[in-house]
């Protein structure tokens, strides 16, 4: 990572914070409302919190804000649909390019990888989010299907907290520690081969011990792990206010006042469904800052190690 890419993870998560703080005042514009019995308004303005929040995730996992903008304005679900469509044509691109360039099946890390499997298996996925998408408007027509977005999230934040639970212990032993050691050195002996130049890592390889292993697949997949479990939170909170724009603000069949009432199952649940939503934000500001610790640390060791 070189200081143009410092530069711009630095001004990344600064644009993600500012869609997170506009989100923020929606999420308290929507609780007042609430409190004072102008569900529509409460309705609109916690959808428009939970758009704003999932732009903010969107810019972190690398989505362009001009994108966010104008190409899905208030769709957010297009945003998991471009994402798993990029991940298909990328999956597609490289098993292609495992076929045509065979030697990279030696490099040991990719040559345990099936990736005209995955190709398969995110086929299958894309045709279930199609069936979602159409969908999705039918989940908050009862309290039992909210009830089951809200149950799920809760469920994959339990799930999240006993993963890194199980991280934290992993201790490696010695035979361990040797055979990671050497996994890692075969892949940049083979990969060095094919750039037909030194990696610099391979001088440092001896240096490793298993406290820095033990440390890094604690931290690394810990990370992976939060990040992970907000993606998907925040596609069923998306679910739980998909396209409520039109309903709360203008006259159709029936006005916003006579659709949104106490009796309606997103009033019902609004309380369950912004705790959810309150907890998200608090799980993001803590991968948003420790995105920016992890920059700072590896500036800093990336600075001593050129000097």
């Amino acid at each position: 990572m070189n200081q143009q890419q410092f530069e711009e993870n630095k001004e990344q998560i600064k644009r993600c914070k500012n869609w997170l703080d506009i989100a923020k005042s929606d999420f308290e514009a929507a609780k007042n409302l609430y409190e004072h019995k102008n569900y529509p308004q409460a309705v609109f303005s916690l959808q428009q919190s939970v758009e704003k929040t999932i732009k903010s995730y969107g810019i972190f996992i690398g989505i362009k804000e001009s994108d966010l903008k104008n190409k899905f304005k208030h769709d957010t679900l297009k945003i998991y649909e471009q994402h798993l469509n990029e991940f298909l044509e990328k999956s597609k691109g490289f098993s292609e390019t495992l076929k045509a360039h065979p030697e990279l099946k030696n490099i040991p890390m990719l040559n345990k990888l099936d990736y005209d499997n995955l190709v398969v298996e995110l086929n299958d996925t894309k045709e279930e989010f199609k069936e979602i998408k159409y969908n999705a408007e039918d989940i908050t027509k009862t309290t039992r299907k909210i009830e089951s977005c809200i149950n799920k999230v809760i469920k994959l934040f339990e799930n999240e907290q006993d993963s890194i639970k199980k991280l934290s212990e992993i201790k490696l032993s010695e035979r361990q520690f040797n055979k990671l050691k050497k996994f890692i050195l075969n892949n940049l002996n083979e990969i060095s081969k094919l750039k037909k130049q030194e990696l610099p890592e391979l001088k440092e390889i001896d240096k490793l011990t298993p406290d820095y292993f033990e440390k890094l697949i604690q931290e690394t997949f810990s990370y992976l792990v939060k990040v992970f479990s907000v993606y998907i939170a925040l596609f069923y909170l998306n679910l739980v206010v998909y396209n409520k724009i039109s309903s709360t603000r203008y006259p159709e069949n029936k006005t916003p006042q006579q659709i949104y009432t106490i009796n309606s199952p997103i009033i019902k649940k609004f309380i369950d469904i912004q705790k959810i939503h309150k907890y998200c934000f608090i799980k993001i500001e803590s991968i948003l800052n420790e995105q920016e610790k992890l920059t700072k640390k590896y500036q800093n060791e990336q600075t001593t190690y050129n000097t």
